[in-house]
């Protein structure tokens, strides 16, 4: 599965494009719609929160993160055990999955407020007005999908692929 963006000039455009891309059986749970708060978008398909943000990365930094934080916490829990206390492999994967759970929480809470690293390329035509249109396409359609919306070259400004999920770095 790929992503395939692009930049449309207008809502009649965009509109236009989604309806065409809805006849080629492409559900609307596959296209995202991004636009500036200013541009009415109607009943076009909008984007996840998944799609404007950064929170599926964020949340594996901080996974990962907050992992390795916990597994350092345990190791100083069971090298130096509190008042006494004995504290085996537990502490190891008390702390691993403590960690986990709190650098997921953090990730994912930081990720929301932070717009889509991909996106970036667009940022300033989306603030100008431009909407940008996400499809997630099949290996099979993508082919049918490029053809049809090369028809609106006149108004499609940009295009490009982007992976499924925003990469972690």
């Amino acid at each position: 599965m790929s992503k395939l963006c692009y930049l449309l000039t207008d809502v009649a455009a965009t509109e236009k494009a989604v309806t065409e891309l809805r006849a080629l059986n492409i559900t609307d749970e596959q296209l995202h719609v991004i636009a500036n708060d200013k541009v009415e978008l109607s009943d076009l398909p909008t984007a996840a929160i998944d799609e404007e943000s950064d929170v599926l990365p964020a949340a594996a930094r901080g996974t990962v993160l907050g992992g390795a934080t916990g597994v350092l916490a345990g190791v100083a829990a069971a090298v130096f055990p509190p008042a006494g206390l004995t504290l085996g492999g537990g502490a190891l994967l008390l702390g691993a999955l403590g960690g986990a759970s709190v650098g997921t929480l953090a990730g994912t809470l930081i990720g929301v407020s932070v717009p889509n690293s991909q996106l970036q390329d667009y940022q300033e035509r989306i603030d100008n007005g431009d909407i940008l249109l996400l499809i997630d396409v099949e290996d099979d359609m993508d082919g049918s999908v490029q053809q049809l919306m090369s028809g609106f070259s006149h108004e499609v400004i940009d295009f490009g692929e982007k992976d499924t999920i925003p990469p972690i770095a």
